[in-house]
């Protein structure tokens, strides 16, 4: 009998069981293509940034979502420009490195999205570093253009559910 306490497995359970069964599925991100998808969960991580912004104090998520953004948007390009698929990018970096290789950015670029990463994405969720309403303003602002940016690069038009 494990030591485990009941009140966390039962609700591990649970939230392994709601995997299986499926459910409702977000509004906007049911039945999409993986390029869709991608673009879509960018516009909804950008949404909730926002969200939590105008809530003024919750810096550390925005700048959270704000790089999920910015690797939905580069995955969104990438999948839609090349055979790559959803499951390629399982590392924080090679959405970066893909951005490079299909050139919508310059390798200049592709170091400085990754020292960003590295840098500072890693201090402010592992480290005990607070994160300021400038820094999570910029990584906002960071996220908003680049998302932008990619949508309209691509050769075929893809709504966005951004507001």
């Amino acid at each position: 009998m494990s030591d485990d306490p009941k009140v966390v497995t039962d609700v591990l359970e649970q939230a392994h069981r709601s995997f299986e069964r499926g459910g409702t599925p977000e509004e906007g991100l049911a039945e999409l293509t993986e390029e869709e998808a991608q673009l879509k969960k960018a516009c909804r991580l950008i949404a909730a940034a926002q969200t939590l912004q105008d809530q003024n104090g919750y810096h550390t998520a925005v700048v959270e979502l704000a790089f999920g953004a910015i690797e939905r948007s580069f995955e969104f390009y990438a999948i839609a420009m090349s055979d790559d698929a959803v499951h390629d990018f399982m590392d924080h970096e090679y959405a970066y490195q893909r951005a490079f290789a299909l050139g919508v950015i310059s390798d200049d670029l592709k170091e400085d999205f990754q020292a960003l990463y590295n840098e500072n994405r890693a201090a402010s969720y592992y480290s005990g570093r607070a994160v300021t309403a400038e820094q999570a303003d910029a990584m906002l602002e960071l996220a908003i253009t680049i998302h932008t940016f990619l949508r309209d690069h691509p050769r075929d038009h893809f709504n966005c559910l951004c507001r």
